[in-house]
């Protein structure tokens, strides 16, 4: 190609780029109320015929771009007259628009605008209709997949140590894949697959919960994190279609949800957002407290206008009793043709323990919901969480097939620390080790404490009474001598048998007193214990 036709190619273009850019208008403006004046925010603006548009700011400004030169502005907002203007553009244009107040119909409420607030209308539209979201969600069957990760503050070293970044670090990780049954209130979790990892001392010491008994019930215990408030898809189940949220980790009064049948008299709601999502409009609402110092939410609601349903809320709870900084997230989706459910839950919070600061992050995730379900008689008894007989397999392959994300960097990196750990602390040199530290019993042991013997990879473990354990001076009669101790024995299958004796006697009356106590468990995977007692002993 010659440098003449370069040069014409090259005009040509320029022509063509100034011919566009020429055609192209600024339109900009403000939009306010007719009757006020006052500026009205989140109007829906659209050129027709191009299809484009954009909405008003907070102070009902707006601007945008037209390539034809003659073109139709479509001005709506929910409450208010919809307005059409068509326009010849041959310069950049500014205008003016005054949107008419009108009766908005909404359902089946009919209210003015500027007399009723419109996201308090909207909200009573959905309270309206939640009780068809209830009336289908009595009885259910549902996978649930949770996840909290716990980081740690830490300070920085000082300048004689190792050194140390000052910041949050990674401490704790749990996982679970089980199966959640509900039915009127009653909830029943199957759990298929957990995996726990912690790096921290303090959260090694456990809380307890244990219902035992001999001939008459059945023995129930959980060992937890003692600041994992949402350690179960049970402590998670939140929704806030129900009218109260009953949770004491959370508060100590229940907490009005802001779909409550007496949400309007706890709250203030706003409409701040009108979108267009997926061909329906979705209105943003925000929710404030009216009584600052009671248990209530703020932040933001998602709408769906279809339906009026709740597609998702963003809230923290400022007078939160045990933690602080609480956010808690949930988002619902359609599940077959009639039910709108909650699929996903994040909780977020920090809390204290033992002068320091944790930061704890809870995500539930729930799938494979089957609203039919048939529960045999006694289903729901005392027993709320039960556990496969492979759960606690760390090598199952189950966990990272459900996952609904992979696992972080830092998550990975954590994991596999802590596998090493476990690796080591399940070894028999370790055992060992840890077995000579229990087994060296000094005077103090034998006059004092008592004296024990384990042997970890054996899973036996002894114990005897102490000298001052032994002497009862002011015995029944007189002077008693105790002889007493315990025998614990783990077996194979995650089973075990607790042997606990007290003989005494009695030099005076010279008599024979004992008791045995014996305590089998039987079912682990259920928590469930056999104990068994007998002898006969003063008291």
């Amino acid at each position: 190609m010659t440098k003449r036709n370069w040069m014409r190619c090259l005009l040509g273009l320029t022509i063509m780029l100034g011919f566009s850019m020429a055609k192209a208008q600024k339109i900009s403006g403000r939009v306010v109320a007719s009757d006020t004046k006052e500026a009205l925010a989140f109007v829906n603006i659209v050129i027709q015929p191009e299809g484009t548009g954009t909405y008003s700011d907070e102070d009902g400004n707006f601007e945008l771009n037209a390539t034809s030169s003659n073109v139709r502005m479509i001005f709506s907002l929910l409450g208010y007259e919809t307005l059409e203007k068509d326009y010849t553009l041959s310069a950049p244009l500014d205008v003016k628009i005054e949107l008419k107040p009108t009766i908005l119909e909404l359902n089946e409420a009919v209210v003015e605008a500027k007399k009723e607030n419109i996201g308090k209308t909207i909200m009573k539209l959905v309270i309206d209709e939640k009780e068809k979201v209830l009336s289908v969600n009595r009885a259910y069957r549902c996978d649930t997949y949770l996840q909290t990760n716990m980081e740690k503050w830490i300070e920085k070293s000082k300048k004689d140590t190792v050194p140390i970044v000052e910041g949050y670090q990674p401490v704790y990780f749990y996982e679970s894949f089980s199966r959640l049954h509900y039915l009127d209130g009653k909830y029943k979790q199957n759990i298929k697959a957990e995996r726990k990892e912690t790096g921290d001392d303090d959260l090694k010491e456990y809380g307890r919960m244990a219902i035992d008994w001999s001939f008459s019930g059945s023995s129930t215990g959980l060992i937890y994190n003692p600041i994992e408030y949402f350690r179960n898809p049970i402590d998670a189940e939140i929704d806030l279609y129900e009218n109260q949220i009953n949770q004491t980790t959370l508060s100590d009064r229940p907490i009005t949800s802001p779909l409550s049948n007496f949400a309007t008299l706890n709250y203030n709601f706003k409409l701040i957002a009108i979108d267009d999502v997926e061909g329906d409009t979705t209105f943003t609402i925000q929710v404030q407290p009216k009584f600052k110092e009671s248990p209530l939410f703020e932040g933001e609601l998602k709408i769906k206008q279809k339906g009026y349903l709740l597609k998702s809320a963003t809230l923290s709870l400022p007078n939160s009793t045990a933690m602080r900084d609480f956010r808690f997230e949930i988002r619902y989706d359609s599940i077959g043709e009639t039910n709108w459910r909650p699929t996903y839950r994040k909780f977020t919070y920090q809390t204290p323990l033992k002068g320091s600061k944790y930061q704890v992050e809870t995500t539930v995730t729930s799938s494979n919901f089957d609203f039919q379900p048939v529960f045999e008689k006694g289903f729901f008894n005392n027993e709320l969480v039960f556990y496969e007989l492979d759960a606690l397999n760390r090598d199952t392959t189950l966990l990272s097939k459900v996952r609904p994300a992979p696992l972080s960097l830092q998550q990975k990196q954590f994991v596999t620390k802590q596998d090493s750990v476990w690796l080591y602390e399940h070894s028999e040199a370790y055992y060992r080790i840890q077995d000579s530290i229990y087994n060296h019993n000094t005077i103090v042991d034998f006059l004092y404490k008592g004296i024990g013997w384990k042997r970890r990879s054996k899973g036996l473990t002894l114990y005897f009474d102490s000298v001052l354990e032994s002497i009862q001076p002011l015995g029944v009669g007189g002077y008693r001598h105790n002889l007493g101790g315990s025998i614990d024995k783990e077996f194979g299958s995650a089973n075990s048998l607790e042997i606990g004796y007290r003989i005494n006697y009695g030099f005076n009356n010279q008599d024979w007193k004992g008791r045995v106590r014996f305590r089998y468990t039987y079912l682990p995977q259920r928590f469930s214990k056999f104990s068994l007692s007998f002898g006969d002993m003063y008291e």
